[in-house]
């Protein structure tokens, strides 16, 4: 960068929120932690989404964004 000229600072925000599922089969009730972040180099993308914490009555699909009862078997959620 030349001197004399404004380094502009880039920075992303980041949230973090719970939501609760329900398991439609079972009806079994988890809270799930997310973590949402939206870096502005990449605004096109929108936000990126990550999953922070699950219970262990369900679980993350290994190769998947998805959230499967662990009673059922059962995907419940899915995300981007």
């Amino acid at each position: 960068m030349k001197e004399g000229k404004s380094q502009k600072t880039v920075s992303s925000r980041r949230e973090t929120y719970q939501s609760e599922l329900e398991c439609p089969n079972c009806k079994a009730v988890c809270m799930v932690t997310w973590e949402e972040h939206e870096n502005p180099v990449y605004a096109r993308a929108g936000f990126g989404r990550r999953l922070v914490s699950l219970p262990e009555s369900f679980r993350k699909a290994p190769d998947d964004n998805a959230i499967i009862c662990a009673a059922c078997d059962l995907e419940i959620s899915r995300w981007a």
